[in-house]
């Protein structure tokens, strides 16, 4: 090999080193940039519902997020509508993959509140039964492999859970090495009635506390449903809850409850509880930007992001702040 070959390949390993740094190492800082629109009216199947043409759009809205590169922050920190926040206050402690099913989990949940809020208001009856919703399921525990983010424990034992103090009171008789049958409800995307499922877990030793018994879940309350329709809503690898208002409203426009005139775009960002109200999101100000891009006239949003989807707008939409779905109806309903 010639001496010149010899100097350029040192300088090509290092240049091919510094792509490679440049390209994958986290720099401890997320990204939160415009996303992108759809039509939430070709993303919704109700069952006995024939597709047709509507009159006006209902838009829903995500952001761009992930993990900050230095080629990254190259490229595109001189662009204002990007903002950056340090990692723990988007992932916290959890991994990368655990977070993204985390959010994933989150868009079925808001998918199924999003439903039965809007088929509530609708007038159709919709059952519930409580329990103790499962958040999470820890890695290496009794519960993995058996139970999933989003099932609803509705009895231990034969005792019935309707409460999170009722699951604590029943857990608190239990011991480690024991063997407890959990009656698990299951609500599967795009399906009237949850499964309903009997599973057989052997308890654990709590690494924390040796003399208590270890399941392995993060719990909260939560109910499972059984819907009059079937309802399956295509989101794709998009997560979090975000898009609950924008599913409702959605869902109301599929049912013929709600009609945007004809030319009206409007975008919807929010979530969605079972009984209606609207919570606050993240990501407003990139929402905003993307939403105006997508052609929006309107933007619905929580009365806590009101000011700032006001600010990022610059008199190019209006902004609207609704608490509750009907308010969000009432809303469409005096558009021009």
């Amino acid at each position: 090999m010639s001496l010149r070959r010899w100097l350029i390949l040192p300088i090509v390993v290092v240049f091919a080193a510094l792509i490679a740094w440049g390209s994958f190492f986290n720099l401890g800082t997320y990204f939160i940039a415009p996303g992108q629109t759809q039509n939430v009216a070709r993303i919704i199947q109700l069952k006995g519902v024939n597709a047709r043409t509507y009159p006006g759009k209902i838009l829903m809205t995500d952001v761009t997020l992930g993990p900050l590169t230095p080629f990254e922050w190259a490229i595109d920190h001189l662009n204002s509508k990007i903002d950056y926040v340090p990692s723990s206050e988007i992932v916290g402690s959890a991994s990368t993959k655990t977070f993204t099913s985390s959010q994933l989990s989150q868009m079925e949940s808001a998918k199924l509140t999003a439903t039965v809020a809007a088929l509530r208001y609708a007038g159709q009856k919709v059952k519930a039964v409580k329990g103790a919703y499962v958040v999470a399921v820890v890695p290496g525990t009794p519960a993995d492999g058996k139970l999933q983010a989003g099932d609803i424990i509705a009895a231990v034992n034969g005792n019935l859970t309707p409460t999170i103090s009722e699951f604590q009171k029943v857990f608190s008789t239990l011991k480690s090495g024991q063997t407890v049958s959990l009656e698990v409800l299951r609500q599967v995307g795009g399906t009237r009635n949850p499964l309903v499922k009997n599973i057989s877990v052997e308890l654990a030793k709590d690494p924390q506390q040796k003399s208590k018994p270890l399941l392995g879940i993060e719990f909260d309350s939560g109910s499972a449903y059984y819907l009059p329709t079937t309802v399956s809503i295509s989101t794709g690898q998009i997560g979090g809850p975000s898009a609950g208002l924008a599913f409702a409203l959605g869902i109301l426009q599929k049912l013929g409850v709600v009609t945007v005139p004809k030319g009206e775009v409007v975008a919807a960002t929010g979530t969605m509880s079972s009984q209606g109200q609207v919570g606050d999101v993240g990501g407003v100000r990139q929402k905003t930007f993307t939403v105006i891009a997508g052609g929006a006239k309107v933007f619905l949003v929580p009365p806590q992001e009101y000011k700032v989807a006001l600010a990022a707008d610059a008199g190019r939409i209006r902004v609207v702040e609704v608490s509750s779905l009907a308010q969000a109806v009432q809303t469409l309903e005096k558009l021009p």
